[in-house]
């Protein structure tokens, strides 16, 4: 974006999970060029280590798609203003299983809080309430063909998403950044 021009500030009221002629956006495409949604690699290493395991599998539900390099495409589901900041919604699961069982890391309908400058990326857990993964240092976004995007996020866990995978990363640790994608007035 040419230094000095600014985007309007983000308004939920523009955002549209429709495409010009008002049919849904394409959900299928799992890579960072997509039209909408959250695209993440979690962590290249994890996934290729639960995909090198005899019984590793990686379950995709509700809408959410993988590409053969392994980003997960959470579908975009809107957005609405609480705690301080916006949130914003993607809906779909990825559940990463191995070891008979005793391996099980799932990431369902992905949230982003966004408050001033700052991000958390959280995930639902199966009785509804939110999980803290951690934070996210989102870049300066860009408009796009009617997108709204935020390229390459940097995530790094904080102590709760160390935790939530079985602390085998500490808190701090770079996970694979995502992108964002948004569409404005449809």
């Amino acid at each position: 974006m040419p230094e000095g021009q600014h985007l309007p500030a983000f308004n939920a009221a523009q955002v549209s999970d429709r495409g010009e002629n008002g049919e849904p956006l394409d959900h299928r495409a799992a890579s960072p060029e997509a039209p909408v949604g959250l695209i993440w690699g979690v962590r290249a290493s994890f996934v290729t280590y639960i995909r090198s395991l005899s019984d590793g599998s990686i379950d995709l539900t509700e809408g959410a798609v993988m590409s053969p390099e392994g980003l997960i495409r959470f579908r975009f589901l809107g957005t609405y203003e609480g705690n301080g900041g916006q949130w914003l919604c993607f809906g779909g699961g990825a559940r990463f299983l191995g070891h008979g069982g005793l391996l099980e890391v799932p990431l369902r309908n992905l949230r982003v809080h966004v408050v001033g400058d700052g991000a958390t990326l959280y995930t639902e857990q199966s009785d509804g309430s939110l999980f803290p993964l951690g934070a996210v240092a989102l870049p300066e976004p860009s408009l796009t063909e009617g997108t709204l995007v935020w390229d390459a996020a940097p995530v790094a866990l904080d102590e709760a998403g160390a935790r939530f995978f079985g602390s085998h990363y500490r808190p701090g640790t770079g996970m694979d950044p995502l992108w964002l994608r948004l569409p404005i007035g449809r």
